[in-house]
């Protein structure tokens, strides 16, 4: 759910912003949209407090994994982006094509564009120089307790978000830290806690969670996105109750079930790849007519969808297992 919100705020964004002349409130109105990033901050944070209770990994290992899991998938399309900018300047004004650009958006370092947004190469990359920056700071933590860890996250959030306060304008520490959305790294952790001690939320305590989410969101709703200062309370914690929520939901073998795992397998993808094809999918489609936006949002969605489960396959497991591969191998090389 949360990639394809993302995918589907990026389709709108296409279908309008590129249209003659831009309909920017159309445009605007899919930013809320955009919490899809926050509900998938929050599920990291869990998953990731999870995944080191059954292992109970060093953070070497940690590291490791995490490095395997986000980067080799991350690079092939950042690789292919810079090829594009290299070949074609035009198509990417925003960002110039260099190798620092190139060196800092492979090694998850921020930076700012020279249109002023904090972005890689790869736009949508700047999540993942906060999940790359979190699974570091969980590695340092990583030999505490469940809540001394949770305790430790929130306070080197709050102390990096304080240090930024004093950071010039315009500087890349101060866009980065200065974004409350690094909270929700540690409200996931936090919901964590809560599942382990109490498990399954019961449906009562489920629609409570959704109906004071859409309380929060609800007056919010339309041509509006938070500023990063508040970003953490107008979107991270409604965002911690929907996916609270959805912990309440049991597992299921129903096709449908089985479908929506299968895309959830394929989300990683879906949204590394989905600005390729929804930008792909709008000049082939300026070459045969006009773009009809009602028509063009569901189509550009439903072609990401179907490149990105082709993707997952043929791109990104062979790749992460190579990772995989070349890190065991290096360990079990004898001294």
């Amino acid at each position: 759910m949360a990639a394809s919100m993302i995918v589907l705020l990026h389709c709108i964004y296409v279908a309008y912003s590129r249209m003659t002349p831009p309909d920017e409130v159309s445009a605007r109105a899919g930013l809320f949209l955009g919490i899809g990033v926050d509900i998938f901050f929050v599920i990291s944070g869990f998953i990731m407090m999870m995944i080191n209770d059954e292992r109970d990994d060093g953070a070497g290992r940690f590291l490791i994994n995490r490095i395997c899991r986000i980067a080799p998938n991350y690079w092939f399309y950042t690789f292919a982006l810079a090829v594009v900018g290299a070949l074609y300047p035009s198509m990417l004004r925003a960002v110039d094509v260099n190798v620092e650009t190139v060196l800092k958006s492979l090694f998850f370092i921020p930076f700012i564009r020279p249109n002023g947004e904090l972005q890689p190469l790869l736009g949508v990359g700047w999540t993942l120089n906060y999940e790359m920056f979190f699974y570091l700071l969980f590695a340092v933590l990583i030999g505490m307790s469940g809540l001394r860890r949770t305790f430790a996250m929130v306070l080197a959030f709050a102390a990096l978000s304080a240090l930024s306060l004093a950071a010039d304008q315009g500087t890349a520490f101060r866009s980065f830290f200065g974004n409350t959305i690094v909270f929700t790294f540690a409200g996931g952790m936090a919901l964590h806690l809560v599942f382990r001690k109490w498990g399954r939320p019961r449906p009562s305590f489920a629609v409570v969670a959704l109906a004071g989410a859409a309380a929060m969101l609800g007056p919010m709703l339309g041509a509006w996105n938070p500023p990063w200062e508040t970003r953490f309370l107008l979107w991270g914690i409604p965002s911690m109750l929907i996916v609270y929520a959805t912990l309440g939901l049991a597992p299921s073998g129903h096709a449908v079930a089985r479908a929506l795992e299968r895309l959830g397998d394929a989300s990683y993808t879906l949204y590394l790849s989905h600005t390729f094809v929804a930008t792909a999918v709008f000049v082939a489609w300026q070459h045969l007519g006009p773009v009809l936006p009602a028509v063009f949002i569901p189509v550009a969605f439903a072609v990401s969808v179907a490149v990105a489960l082709v993707a997952h396959r043929v791109v990104e497991i062979p790749l992460t297992h190579t990772a995989r591969w070349a890190f065991e191998a290096r360990r079990r090389r004898p001294a």
